[in-house]
């Protein structure tokens, strides 16, 4: 393991976290808050470690794909161990683990949090929940290499290990070109978002936060009500920009260079958008007898439906009280989750896309033994190791389900509430049902659930693979190779 490379980049990236912490910091001085200290406190902790780090190892030009696993890892830790210093100085959470489940929730875009009552924080602090997801959206590493000059190789092997999904899809022939196509784009996005939200009448900073989480995907409420107080407008808005989110950003370089009429071509695309509208049609009628009107149906079920399939976790509406098919289907949907290369969490459309054509394959080899079929999306053949590591991925997700539903059984939950936890925090969505439900928060879970559940969260964002590999014993063994 090349630890002097790991450490001295690791060091260069709790000073860029440090510099991030100036934003809050200048939202803090506008509005007066007591707040301040603690963000000062906690930027000069995070740079001088990070100076401290940086000064005592090397810089080195190539990194391995396993030392950009493990810097990738540790640079998701350490953002959220680092990034929960305001919260604890600050004194607005119980414990200092607490404060690393809130962080965690907002870098992982999960939502997930422990406050019952934002509306009494401060608005730097609020402004920070929001970063840190906007932040953790398109990738807190790649946003680091995008900005870091003279990193070479090393950038493939961090953009490979941060965006593991079914495929590495480069815009460009440099990965920092990639990253900065994706960021530009994300950005835009961003501007455009906030001045509709401000036109329908939400105030900057809400407008600012709100839009942060939406593109992000993440759903940090804002108001204890989440979205449910605004009005239609701004619902229908962040609707929109929750799907927009959930789309590979790929597709949206490919627009803007070859225009719009191959967008609707993409498999994945059009089976997220089909997904989409029969779950809102299924949930509009399922719900209709509980309204008052077949619009405000409608605009529920497209919100929760586009909320949840991509992980945002914004909520409008108490839906833990919806008939049952409409519960279901959002536990369903919160595993689909978004494409492939967006913001969005859960397994990916794109791998239940491979699935799908992979069993199809197998059933037509049992009728013909010898033929040789291949598995082909956008006319493209899929690899074999594609296929193979999409059916490990989908054990994998299962077995860490069953075995954290069972720990969360263990802890005193109820069969459907110790799903849907686990659900929403390896999937990254946030809310879930019952005690951890809509109306609910995570609060009074255990610590001990509290670590599993901020453990699962990083596993869904940086999709198990980069993580659990660093369990195996030959991820640290050192092989000698013969003369």
């Amino acid at each position: 393991m090349n630890w002097n490379g790991i450490g001295n980049l690791l060091g260069r990236f709790l000073i860029f976290m440090a510099a991030t912490m100036a934003l809050p910091v200048a939202v803090a001085i506008y509005f007066d808050e007591w707040a301040l200290r603690s963000f000062l406190i906690s930027a000069f902790i995070t740079f001088f470690v990070g100076i401290l780090i940086y000064k005592t190892t090397k810089k080195i030009s190539i990194l391995t794909f396993k030392d950009g696993c493990t810097l990738v890892t540790l640079g998701w830790v350490s953002a959220s161990v680092f990034g929960a210093l305001p919260f604890h100085f600050a004194g607005v959470t119980p414990s200092y683990i607490d404060a690393i489940f809130e962080t965690m929730s907002g870098f992982t875009t999960t939502g997930a949090s422990i406050f019952k009552d934002v509306e009494i924080l401060p608005n730097s602090l609020l402004f920070w929940r929001a970063l840190t997801q906007w932040l953790g959206g398109m990738g807190i590493i790649v946003l680091f290499i995008t900005l870091l000059p003279n990193v070479g190789s090393v950038a493939m092997n961090l953009f490979k290990a941060e965006v593991p999904g079914p495929s590495t899809e480069k815009v460009k022939p440099r990965i920092q070109g990639t990253g900065q196509i994706l960021w530009l784009i994300y950005f835009f996005l961003t501007i455009i978002q906030i001045i509709l939200l401000m036109i329908f009448g939400m105030p900057f900073l809400e407008a600012v936060n709100h839009t942060f989480a939406t593109l992000a995907t993440g759903g940090f409420g804002f108001k204890n009500d989440s979205v449910a107080g605004y009005n239609v407008y701004i619902q229908y808005t962040i609707t929109l920009f929750m799907i927009i989110s959930g789309v590979n950003f790929s597709l949206y370089y490919f627009v803007l260079k070859n225009g719009i009429k191959n967008l609707f071509k993409d498999a994945e695309l059009k089976l997220y958008l089909a997904i989409i509208g029969l779950a809102t049609g299924i949930v509009t009628l399922n719900i209709l007898p509980l309204r008052q009107s077949l619009e405000e149906s409608f605009r529920q079920a497209i919100f929760q439906v586009g909320s949840v399939i991509t992980t945002t976790g914004f909520t409008t509406v108490n839906y833990d009280v919806w008939p049952v098919l409409a519960k279901f289907l959002l536990l369903l949907l919160m595993f689909i989750g978004g494409c492939a290369g967006s913001t969005a969490g859960g397994m990916k459309v794109g791998r239940f896309l491979i699935l799908f054509k992979n069993t199809l394959v197998g059933l037509k080899q049992i009728l013909h033994p010898n033929a040789v079929y291949s598995i082909r999306i956008n006319g493209k053949p899929i690899p074999k190791q594609v296929v193979s590591s999409t059916l490990q991925f989908f054990f994998l997700y299962i077995l860490i389900f069953v075995i954290a539903t069972a720990y969360m059984c263990f802890l005193g939950y109820d069969l459907p509430e110790a799903m849907g936890s686990v659900a929403a925090t390896l999937n990254n969505v946030g809310p879930s049902f019952g005690a951890v439900g809509p109306v609910a928060n995570y609060a009074d879970v255990p610590y001990s659930g509290k670590i599993l559940l901020t453990f699962l969260m990083l596993l869904g964002r940086l999709e198990l693979f980069t993580v659990l590999i660093m369990f195996l014993p030959d991820f640290w063994s050192i092989r000698i190779g013969r003369k």
